[in-house]
């Protein structure tokens, strides 16, 4: 799965130097795609931390709102520190 990710992920960065000097928005666009088919190759990689930590929740009786809540807010923090440092690079 790594590799697959690396390759391509270098795949997608020789197309968008290629395409950069071109058309400059084929190659936002052509990243862009490339970055959403990664993510999604990560997350469903990550179904079986899903799991476990549904199996931890019924487990220890936890209540779902507050799960729920909990997910929600770290999705956000994580949302956020990602914008911020992209915004810090450019």
């Amino acid at each position: 799965m790594l590799f697959s990710i690396i390759g391509l992920a270098l795949i997608a960065v020789s197309v968008c130097v290629i395409l950069q000097k071109t058309n400059p928005e084929f190659s936002i666009l052509t990243s862009l795609i490339a970055g959403v088919i990664i993510f999604l190759i990560i997350i469903k990689n990550f179904s079986p931390v899903f799991d476990v930590i549904n199996k931890w929740i019924s487990d220890f009786n936890l209540n779902n709102i507050y799960i729920s809540t909990v997910m929600k807010s770290l999705g956000v923090c994580y949302l956020t520190q990602i914008s911020s440092e992209t915004c810090f690079w450019i």
